[in-house]
């Protein structure tokens, strides 16, 4: 496997604009403090999982597992990049002042023994359960 991160670029779009969840308008969440109507979760998770998926397909679909916190919102027609061989999303979030921070996805990294990315590993369930997946990549 390669360590290498390639990022995957999408281009955001709001699915949900007439919603009954009114977030996903312009104006409701404008009123809230937000630039514009949210992308649904469903769909930025959409984004997230291409690049797992053209990695290890089924297996993938059938076994694997992701969790995602979403810390900033994504909006309508954000250049949005998801970094390949580490399952990382990423994006550059401008403040007021001119500055920006990133918004990003925090995972545990297991590598193999070449320091080569094998896979994210799940730190939320009991030690035996962690085990058992770790005995895998033994």
């Amino acid at each position: 496997m390669t360590s290498r991160i390639e990022p995957h670029r999408v281009s955001a779009y709001n699915t949900s604009k007439h919603s009954e969840n009114k977030m996903h308008d312009d104006t409701v969440a404008k009123r809230y403090g937000f630039s514009g109507g949210l992308v649904p979760g469903v769909d930025v998770m959409a984004y997230m999982m291409h690049l797992p998926v053209a990695k290890w397909g089924r297996d993938f679909l059938e076994r694997g597992l992701i969790e995602a916190r979403f810390t900033k919102p994504v909006y309508d027609g954000e250049l949005t990049d998801v970094l390949s061989a580490y399952r990382v999303y990423s994006r550059k979030v401008p403040l007021k002042d001119g500055d920006y921070t990133m918004d990003h996805t925090a995972l545990v990294y297991l590598m193999d023994r070449d320091g080569h990315f094998v896979a994210p590993f799940n730190l939320k369930r009991t030690p035996e359960e962690a085990a058992v997946d770790l005995k895998r990549y033994l």
